[in-house]
């Protein structure tokens, strides 16, 4: 074949570097590399990479059609003091976000996100592990929130990768990682967390349910959590409805998020 009719049945190279520039993949790369990454602290400390699974597929049990979640990342803590092991799961789901988002906020069901912590803890309702976890530091949580639409689209952005990574979340909870082993000697639990990361907060901002409606919206400068009462069917095909909190987590700020999440799988193997 002469290289004239070769080159009419290449593929046209711009069209291939646009493929990939207008990916979604790329901020999926980009959230992925820095987990598995080891991280220099201004402390001194050093942050081990996380172990991850890339894109894991899945059965959806409710439409039984096959769904997929970007990164799986796993993070453990044993304490040889007490012989209890604790395992975080983070089932992560990558959005770029690139239109301004409303979210209201009110305050936090504690009742509710006390007996979420208990439910992946070795504490008791009411010790000092509740009140120094990540999801009871703040008072008030985001309950809805409204994206302004992209052309073309029907779907708001933040609650399609909430839905995915919730989905996932109690679809996948359990898999088995080198994280997950089974130790007869020592007690371990799983603590499972649904994530969004966001590209930035750049075009986030925060209302109060009980404000008026003249009331100026304010920048979002901090990761935040979404409360969400997620109803769906078990493997059995029982319906089941659980309380979830959804970290929100801006790129620029997920150290300070894997940082939350040390010290949970931390306070958890030794609650005080």
């Amino acid at each position: 074949m002469s290289k004239k009719e070769n080159d009419s049945q290449s593929p046209d190279l711009e069209k291939i570097k646009k493929i990939r520039l207008q990916s979604g993949n790329n901020f999926h790369c980009k959230v992925l590399n820095h987990l598995r990454r080891e991280i220099k602290k201004d402390t001194g400390e050093t942050r081990q990479p996380l172990d991850t699974l890339v894109s894991p597929y899945y059965l959806d049990g409710f439409t039984n059609k096959p769904r997929e979640l970007d990164i799986v990342a796993y993070k453990g803590n044993y304490n040889y003091e007490t012989n209890k092991q604790a395992v975080a799961m983070l089932f992560i789901e990558c959005k770029f976000v690139t239109k301004p988002t409303v979210f209201w906020f009110d305050k936090i069901d504690r009742d509710k996100a006390n007996a979420l912590i208990e439910g992946s803890s070795f504490a008791k309702n009411g010790s000092d592990y509740n009140n120094r976890h990540h999801y009871l530091k703040t008072e008030n949580v985001s309950k809805l929130f409204q994206s302004e639409k992209a052309s073309g689209t029907d779907t708001d952005p933040i609650f399609k990768a909430t839905n995915q990574c919730l989905n996932a979340t109690v679809s996948l909870m359990g898999m088995h990682s080198t994280k997950l082993r089974n130790y007869s000697d020592r007690s371990q639990i799983v603590m499972n967390y649904p994530v969004v990361v966001v590209n930035n907060f750049d075009n986030f901002y925060r209302v109060n349910m009980d404000d008026e409606e003249k009331a100026e919206p304010q920048k979002i400068e901090d990761n935040f959590l979404l409360e969400v009462d997620y109803s769906y069917r078990d493997k059995s095909g029982t319906p089941v409805s659980k309380y979830f909190l959804v970290d929100i987590v801006s790129f620029e700020k997920l150290e300070d998020f894997i940082g939350d999440i040390q010290v949970d799988i931390y306070i958890a193997t030794d609650p005080q």
